[in-house]
């Protein structure tokens, strides 16, 4: 009898322990996976069935309750139960598995961040800008394309496409989402390849900014990490605003922003569903599936996101519907936007902003230089520049097809425009056809006085003069323009007809491309702001800058140098000069220049001599006044890097200069004599809107 009192008091104790062993295993196991994973509802999970399992197991040695598969001949032989070993072994595996992972998370937290500068202080590389005087953008600096915004920068239905496209849990899950991981895992399972990633929008964040790209198993172990406590840090809209503004989605574009400019060409703000469904399906495979590459397959992607969109609630269907049928159009794939707009301009400003605040400055920390460059003014100077060598070419005369497509491939080549000069490597897809825009155009018939033109799918027959030029050229060169030959071509309305018989048709036009090339600077004289610059006839085909690099001689137009030194030396416009034969005694012998015509003036005022460009009055000043004084008022009106020879020669235009510096000398006139300094930048700032540099005005 004691001793059955004695065994019933040893198995209450055994049971009190028991309780008070398995509850503080209960509440660490709570504790510790809700804080490795951040889920009430997985920790409060995994504790009720630890629960269970201590209750199916019982006390060890004491029969707690009877289980029905218990041996009938041993009343204390429970470990035979299959049941209570079930239930053991379930207890086991999770206290030793929570304690395992718990170390191991401990371990590994040690070595991370605790505040996350480099995320709360998110400083990425962002493209530099130029911006023209009116503030529109004409040139773009970037090793990253990434144009940072704020949230509320972000319109509501870009945010809603990438969240359905990569975490529709986003807002529920505390940085790692346990039912995405289960849900991706089975269905990769199912279809017996990677389908899915269990990643979340968090954990791509630690990835991109703090862990790193390397494929290894404590990798995403650290990413998961990393993603618990950044969610203890950030809130979601900031997480997702970093997430928004660095994820890559092809083509060079970093952030939702660039790739609005990139693939559509607007700005974010105007982005629709569609496009909107366009981009956030890039993400997956940003090389492979960007809208530039194949087509067919972001297509794909697009209408997962918007069924994604519709399930997850953030769109209708009436809204997805909408958006499968909108067309897209994108932009030309490879047209580098510095050499759209200014091209010549942008690399000047390039080169100096490289040289003054070097490359990390220029490519990663979003520079705004604001120019002077006037977007206006700056095309009308190019068209100028080229419609100028195109004539002075097509005077010249015709000089041959510029290529010959096979017959097969003919239809291929008037699905779309193509314009000329051929560029390497790029292929621009312009939807129309831009009247002045030069062309390949592929002959299609020729016929009497005729020769017809495709352009595109566009058909056009060659004005009556170009086809006498190429009739010129078969006959000076014994060839003939066949069917299926490429010329250079134009297109242009014309006025035909008078009266009610007027009317306004297209014709196609020759254009040559030229084999000369010239240069122009416009600058404004009052400040030396620079209005216009163009330094070629095509940036694609030579990138060599005329205006600024190229030195050629002066000529004639030193002369009002060499007038301004007579005056400030005593000289009036009044004064009487000789315009008579002169020579001078040189190292190489007896220099006897004379005017272009042959012909003297004999006596007359300065003022006639400038006005008529006569050589031997400036000769004679030059003598007068002396080669290095007229050397020192050249370098003091602008003329600094220019080759000026220690010559009488000077006076008749032998240095060599740029149009740049010329174009700012001349300026020195209208403004009373004081100096003009060409000015291409008024201010410089960096991202956080600090100016590192203004200008106001190159006078004095």
């Amino acid at each position: 009898m004691q001793k059955e009192i004695e065994m019933k008091w040893l198995h209450d104790i055994c049971r009190i322990v028991w309780f008070l062993m398995v509850a503080g295993l209960a509440a660490f196991i709570f504790w510790a996976t809700d804080k490795i994973v951040g889920s009430h509802a997985f920790s409060g999970g995994l504790t009720l069935i630890l629960l269970f399992a201590a209750y199916g197991a019982g006390a060890p040695g004491v029969p707690w309750r009877k289980s029905w598969l218990a041996m009938r001949h041993g009343r204390f032989r429970f470990l035979k139960s299959v049941e209570r070993i079930f239930c053991l072994s379930v207890f086991a595996f999770i206290v030793f598995g929570t304690f395992f992972t718990f170390f191991v998370f401990s371990a590994i937290e040690c070595q991370l961040p605790d505040r996350f500068e480099e995320v709360a202080l998110y400083r990425p590389m962002i493209s530099s800008r130029v911006l023209g005087r009116d503030g529109r953008v004409i040139g773009e600096f970037f090793l990253e394309k990434r144009i940072i915004v704020g949230w509320e920068e972000i319109p509501a239905h870009v945010r809603a496409a990438f969240v359905a496209a990569e975490d529709k849990r986003f807002y529920l899950h505390h940085g790692i989402d346990l039912i995405g991981i289960t849900r991706a895992a089975y269905t990769n399972v199912k279809a017996r390849k990677i389908l899915q990633g269990g990643s979340t929008i968090t954990q791509q964040v630690a990835k991109l900014l703090i862990v790193g790209r390397e494929k290894s198993f404590m990798r995403k172990i650290r990413e998961a990490i990393l993603a618990r406590k950044i969610e203890k840090t950030l809130p979601k809209n900031r997480i997702l605003t970093i997430y928004l503004n660095h994820v890559y989605l092809g083509h060079g574009a970093y952030g939702v922003k660039a790739a609005a400019e990139v693939y559509f060409g607007k700005d974010l703000k105007d982005l629709t569903l569609a496009e909107a469904a366009l981009i956030a399906g890039a993400l997956k495979a940003p090389t492979a599936s960007a809208p530039l590459n194949d087509f067919g397959r972001a297509r794909e992607r697009q209408l997962y996101v918007l069924r994604e969109m519709v399930d997850s609630g953030v769109a209708s269907a009436v809204e997805a519907e909408a958006a499968r049928r909108e067309s897209i159009v994108l932009i030309s794939e490879r047209d580098d936007f510095n050499w759209s707009v200014a091209p010549y301009f942008v690399e000047y400003v390039r080169k100096y902003i490289y040289r003054k605040y070097g490359r990390e400055n220029l490519f990663g920390r979003g520079l705004e230089i604001r120019t002077t460059l006037d977007l206006s003014s700056q095309l009308a100077a190019e068209e100028a520049v080229r419609r100028g060598l195109e004539e002075l070419s097509t005077r010249l005369g015709f000089s041959g097809p510029i290529g010959n497509v096979p017959e097969a491939e003919r239809d291929k080549f008037l699905a779309f425009p193509r314009m000329h000069p051929v560029l390497a490597n790029v292929e621009l897809m312009p939807q129309q056809i831009t009247l002045g825009q030069s062309y390949r155009a592929l002959v299609l018939r020729r016929g009497g006085a005729d020769i017809s033109l495709g352009i595109g799918r566009e058909t056009y027959k060659l004005d009556r003069q170009d086809v006498e030029r190429v009739r010129r050229w078969e006959t000076r060169k014994n060839s003939r323009l066949e069917i299926g030959d490429l010329i250079s071509a134009r297109v242009e309305e014309q006025t035909i007809g008078f009266g009610k018989r007027k009317r306004v048709t297209s014709v196609a036009r020759l254009v040559e491309t030229p084999t000369v090339q010239s240069a122009l600077v416009a600058l404004e004289a009052k400040t030396g702001e620079v209005r216009a610059l163009v330094g070629g006839y095509d940036f694609h085909l030579s990138q060599f800058d005329r205006a600024t690099q190229a030195f050629r001689q002066a000529g004639s137009s030193i002369k009002p140098f060499v007038y301004t030194a007579a005056v400030e030396h005593g000289k009036t416009e009044a004064d009487i000069v000789l315009d008579a034969p002169v020579s001078v005694q040189t190292a190489s012998g007896i220099w006897a220049p004379h005017n272009y015509k042959g012909e003297f003036e004999g006596a007359v005022t300065l003022r006639t001599a400038l006005a008529k460009s006569l050589n031997t009055v400036s000769v004679r000043l030059a003598l007068a006044i002396g080669v290095p004084e007229i050397i020192n008022y050249m370098r003091k009106m602008g003329l600094e890097r220019s080759v000026i020879p220690r010559h009488i020669s000077i006076s008749l235009g032998t240095p060599d200069v740029s149009p740049l510096e010329m174009t700012a000398s001349f300026a020195s006139f209208p403004v009373g004599g004081r100096r003009v300094r060409p000015v291409f930048i008024t201010r410089v700032s960096d991202s956080g809107g600090r100016v590192l540099e203004e200008t106001k005005s190159g006078i004095g």
